[in-house]
């Protein structure tokens, strides 16, 4: 004897079940899910219509949203993985929910892997791009993708050729001030160590020489170190080659700070103290996260905690910057103005 075959259908939420669930029309349900800013829908009855889409369970279908407005709502984010960058997309992904945007994020340490994001990111038909590219110049085959595309774009933590809006971090301020803070404890010889080759590391040197200019203090009491921008075996042999000089620095600026961590960790093995025998302050101390999730003592914990003695940071608000480069590409989206700007976080 056969199987008969039943055939069985499952019904999606629809507007209609959510707008009768809160008491509204279908046109207000379809406003105050599409635009979370609009002020054509209170507050109040936004609210509600959120409270009965969770309890009908309806999620917006996206390919019939596409259809409908002719737009995706989609924005793209391609940076290196690093603590940093998660940081900053992270709370871009939250500014962009709050307008109704969504965010791909994409990881990609290496120009090639960027370049494939790029593509995969124009064949969703993103709206906007937040880049941070992993080269200080772009090669010419990615310069050609950017300007080739036309869709708005802003760099993050970095000017990027091609791409003329951009939301950086002010690390040479940072250098500058941590200069003046080892200054003012006392330290003439202070060394950097900072990435030749990324956005960062070249302002942190920057900083660090109009310091030191300023505080009258020469190439005597002046070294730089080219580092890679982490804490790599050969970052790692350089800071130990700069303690182990007979007239070693007693302070140590290093950007970005897992660069102090690892400054600390190498002084832990020469038996050097911090800070007793060696100030280090880092440029950066990147969100680890917190405690007591939830609970109103909770305790933020940043990279700099993890060491004992907590090392010295200069903190720089990467969520901040991640928040206004994503309004600086919704403003690019919702407006005319397309000329070039920088914006720098603090």
């Amino acid at each position: 004897m056969g199987r008969k075959k039943i055939a069985s259908t499952i019904s999606r939420p629809s507007l209609a079940n959510v707008a009768a669930r809160a008491d509204v029309s279908v046109a207000a349900v379809s406003i105050a899910l599409r635009f979370p800013n609009t002020k054509r829908v209170s507050q109040v009855t936004r609210q509600r219509i959120l409270e009965a889409a969770a309890a009908c369970g309806y999620h917006p279908h996206a390919a019939a949203r596409e259809l409908s407005t002719g737009r995706t709502f989609l924005l793209g984010a391609i940076t290196p993985l690093t603590p940093h960058h998660v940081e900053a997309v992270q709370s871009a992904h939250d500014h962009a929910a709050a307008h109704g945007f969504e965010i791909l994020h994409f990881g990609a340490n290496v120009a090639a892997r960027q370049a494939e994001a790029l593509d995969i990111c124009l064949e969703r038909r993103v709206e906007g791009l937040l880049i941070a590219s992993v080269e200080k110049k772009p090669s010419p085959e990615m310069l050609n993708l950017y300007q080739q595309r036309d869709v708005p774009m802003v760099a993050l933590f970095s000017p990027t050729e091609g791409i003329a809006f951009s939301v950086l971090c002010d690390t040479g301020l940072a250098a500058l001030l941590a200069v003046e803070t080892l200054r003012k404890a006392g330290h003439r010889r202070i060394a950097v160590l900072a990435c030749p080759a990324h956005h960062t590391g070249v302002e942190c040197v920057a900083g660090y020489r109009r310091a030191m200019e300023a505080a009258g203090l020469g190439p005597e009491n002046r070294r730089v170190v080219a580092t890679d921008y982490a804490g790599t075996p050969s970052t790692r042999a350089a800071i130990r080659a700069l303690l182990q000089e007979r007239l070693r620095p007693t302070a140590v600026l290093a950007a970005p700070d897992y660069v102090a961590v690892a400054a600390w960790q190498e002084a832990a093995k020469l038996g050097l103290r911090v800070p007793a025998d060696l100030s280090i302050v880092g440029i950066g101390d990147y969100h680890l996260g917190q405690t007591r999730d939830g609970q109103p003592d909770q305790i933020q914990v940043y990279v700099g905690d993890c060491c004992m003695p907590p090392l010295t940071m200069v903190r720089e608000d990467r969520s901040e910057a991640g928040r206004q480069a994503c309004a600086l590409l919704l403003q690019r989206l919702n407006g005319p103005d397309r000329t070039a700007a920088t914006d720098m976080a603090r």
